[in-house]
């Protein structure tokens, strides 16, 4: 009589996990699609295929837009990882899926020496150090190149020629 016993409330006990298990799937699930609708809600799902569409077409991102994706990547990128292990990938700067490109013009050099570009596309201002500035072999009053990654840091920068140089 006690293993009859035993074996029901040992079968009991494993179909209780079994449910659970299957309970805690469909919570998932319910959960995820709560997270689509909230997003599709606020027009985001919208706004984020409209910014892949412009990566695929090589258009040219606004400022916001540009901020938008590094905010973006950036939360894709920290998924799940712990304050210590983002600090030790971001430190580096140049481990970058994305990198942004984009045209400027000399402006002026601060006070502190650096030397101050201005966005030929959208009017942001972007600052290069002097060291910087002497390895690309910038000249004053060039046109210039200056990639990026996604989170704004420095990567490099070349001189171009305009079509009246040429």
């Amino acid at each position: 009589m006690k293993k009859i016993t035993n074996g029901i409330v040992i079968s009991l006990l494993s179909l209780g996990v079994v449910y659970f298990a299957y309970q805690a799937h469909e919570w998932k699930e319910a959960a995820n699609v709560y997270e689509k609708i909230t997003l599709d809600q606020n027009g985001e799902i919208d706004y984020r295929e409209r910014l892949l569409g412009k990566a695929l077409n090589k258009e040219t991102f606004s400022y916001k837009e540009t901020e938008d994706i590094k905010d973006i990547l950036f939360r894709y990128d920290t998924k799940g990882k712990t304050e210590e292990e983002i600090y030790k990938e971001t430190a580096t700067g140049t481990d970058s899926r994305f990198n942004h490109f984009d045209h400027y013009e000399f402006n002026r050099i601060d006070k502190d020496g650096n030397y101050i570009f201005v966005s030929l596309t959208d009017g942001s201002e972007y600052f290069l150090y002097p060291d910087e500035v002497r390895q690309a072999k910038i000249k004053k009053g060039d046109k210039i190149s200056i990639v990026s990654n996604e989170y704004g840091e420095f990567i490099s920068a070349k001189s171009i020629k305009s079509k009246k140089q040429l």
